[in-house]
């Protein structure tokens, strides 16, 4: 039986409370692929910050900033303005001039 996007997002989420990490990114991977944009936020996250602060403990996820633009902009394309600010934090982070373009659009 395939899964859509809600249920697979949900799987994420509830992998993330377990403190499966290799699942949860698994699951949330698999939701973002089929479009569901706050998987695709989840994702910007945890490569962002290498874990999810605001709800758990770290959980042991290298910083990945590159990955973490990757969803953010893909969140931005599905429409979340919320990725949008996410997006600003990571480029600005990481201070590449190659990214000040990006930054003032």
């Amino acid at each position: 039986m395939s899964m859509d996007e809600d249920e697979l997002y949900a799987y994420g989420k509830a992998a993330i409370k377990a403190r499966d990490t290799e699942t949860a990114i698994n699951y949330f991977r698999q939701a973002a692929e089929l479009g569901h944009t706050g998987a695709m936020l989840f994702l910007g996250f945890i490569y962002h910050d290498g874990c999810l602060a605001y709800s758990v403990p770290p959980l042991d996820i290298p910083h990945d900033y590159e990955e973490a633009a990757k969803w953010f902009r893909r969140a931005i394309s599905s429409g979340s303005d919320d990725a949008r600010w996410c997006l600003w934090n990571v480029l600005l982070e990481q201070d590449d001039p190659a990214h000040y373009d990006e930054l003032l659009d």
